[in-house]
């Protein structure tokens, strides 16, 4: 393709760096072969700001809520309908979960152990293998005093050194809510874990070695125990292989 062809109906380019990201290479040996693809003449031209860019794409614009009404609640979530209008799609009805946030902590014992539970749980109808967590609490300070005693509550574990490591929105296609990841170091057994209520749990010491290859296996496929070790591979890289 010459500058004089026209640019196909759709085209899609990424810049460099994040193409080789995805590839499996970093962004440092990206940059390199940048280099060495403008010295051959390769043809690699950057687009603005080096984002996706799709030919013809209309920029998305916000839903404005007129009024909104709880229709139904439960003990842990109440679902909300919501009018909202749009200057091109007019008006509709959305149906959102409103809960309180979430939080999740990963105990990491001094000899590089996590201290995760199994647990019950009604929405798949089967256990599954997860790092402590839960809601806050009304009458928690905040999300990492809640964290805190989420830890102590299920696992019996406790730390002086506690660190927040990110937030995601679980779904917010249909929820509005956050969940903040924590990280505590160097966690000791102080007591046994409480019994609370329907909640039907274990917990399990694991290698933190060993994470990774369970996540890929499937064996935890619990989505916010997997986004908070994302968290904590981002903060807590492993060594480079020499």
């Amino acid at each position: 393709m010459t500058a004089s062809d026209p640019a196909p109906a759709f085209s899609l380019v990424v810049s460099v760096a994040e193409y080789w990201v995805f590839a499996g290479k970093s962004s440092v040996s990206a940059a390199r072969e940048l280099k060495v693809s403008e010295a051959q003449g390769c043809g690699y031209y950057p687009l603005m700001d080096s984002r996706l860019a799709i030919a013809g794409s209309v920029k998305p614009r916000k839903w404005k809520t007129l009024h909104s009404e709880t229709v139904y609640r439960t003990p842990i979530f109440d679902l909300e309908r919501r009018r909202a209008s749009h200057p091109r799609r007019g008006e509709r009805d959305f149906y959102v979960l409103s809960a309180t946030d979430w939080i999740n902590i990963i105990p990491l014992t001094r000899d590089r152990r996590v201290v995760m539970v199994r647990q019950f749980r009604h929405g798949i109808a089967d256990l599954t293998l997860e790092v402590p967590g839960g809601m806050v609490d009304l009458t928690d300070e905040s999300p990492m005093h809640a964290a805190r005693r989420e830890m102590i509550e299920e696992t019996g574990y406790d730390s002086g050194t506690i660190l927040a490591l990110g937030k995601v929105h679980p779904n917010p296609a249909i929820e509005s809510n956050v969940c903040h990841s924590f990280f505590a170091r160097d966690v000791t057994l102080g007591k046994k874990p409480a019994e609370l209520g329907a909640e039907e749990t274990g917990v399990e010491l694991v290698p933190l070695a060993d994470i990774k290859g369970m996540i890929k296996s499937g064996e935890i496929m619990h989505a916010l125990t997997i986004a908070a070790f994302s968290f904590f591979h981002l903060y807590n890289p492993p060594p480079r292989r020499r």
